[in-house]
């Protein structure tokens, strides 16, 4: 059996490795573990003979592999659809990239799982699932302030939850997480600013350093729509064009810079 795992966020991808590691250890005691880098020629090595072999003191064997796009595809491709019908051997793949064409098929797998970049009301309903977990309780306002500034960055966000949580305060206020001194939020803040400047040029401009800085769109959109009152039916109305897949957030973000 192969577990395969992708996608960008790699703080969730990471969480639910270990959670995989945890549960099959529980399901078998007597679970033979081996971690392997596939990027080294040795270690690949290792992880066939390891992944073939059979067990003669465990029922179960689990084989965490790092880098196994580094492997040839055609030989991986063979290899890891015959280590997916194994029963006696459970294979962890994690990887940020999507596989390519020949191994497309770990996608597939009913034992796949995505890890994109979270948005929207999916990022706020895990931020403040990680923000409970950090025993961090924060305000509306507090919680606007630090899941607008690492929407989409699980680990960003929960390295700042554990600095606030560690302030030992019933209630996280946003003044705590402005005296973090985001170095991001110095930078972020003036420019989010200047897309509200009755300048066009300005505007035009702030955008412009936003995308160069690879700020996500996403995250400008939905942070200026909820400080932008006044502009409120434009942001509503390009919500619904960028939901139904006619805009990208990249296009709403300039037609509210020009409108």
């Amino acid at each position: 059996m192969i577990f395969f795992l992708y996608g960008k966020d790699d703080y969730r991808r990471q969480s639910r490795r270990r959670e995989l590691i945890s549960e099959l250890r529980k399901k078998y005691p007597k679970l033979v573990l081996g971690k392997f880098d596939l990027a080294s020629e040795e270690e690949a090595l290792n992880f066939e003979e390891f992944a073939k072999g059979q067990s003669l003191f465990s029922e179960k064997k689990l084989a965490i592999t790092e880098n196994a796009f580094e492997l040839n595809d055609k030989k991986a491709a063979e290899l890891f659809k015959e280590l997916s019908a194994r029963k006696d051997l459970a294979v962890i793949i994690s990887e940020k990239d999507k596989p390519g064409k020949a191994l497309d098929f770990l996608a597939k797998l009913p034992t796949a799982e995505k890890f994109d970049n979270l948005e929207g009301a999916e990022w706020a309903a895990y931020a403040r699932k990680l923000a409970k977990e950090e025993g961090a309780e924060m305000s509306p306002g507090a919680a606007r302030l630090l899941f607008g500034l690492y929407l989409g960055n699980s680990w960003g966000l929960v390295t700042e939850l554990k600095k606030l949580s560690g302030l030992g305060k019933k209630t996280i206020e946003e003044k705590d997480v402005e005296g973090l001194g985001l170095e991001r939020a110095l930078e972020y803040w003036p420019l989010l600013n200047s897309l509200k400047s009755p300048n066009l040029e300005a505007r035009l401009w702030a955008l412009k350093k936003l995308s160069d800085q690879n700020e996500q769109a996403a995250k400008t959109f939905n942070i200026w729509a909820a400080s932008a009152k006044n502009k409120a039916e434009s942001f509503a109305a390009y919500d619904v064009l960028i939901k139904s897949g006619k805009l990208e957030y990249e296009e709403a973000l300039l037609g509210l810079a020009i409108g």
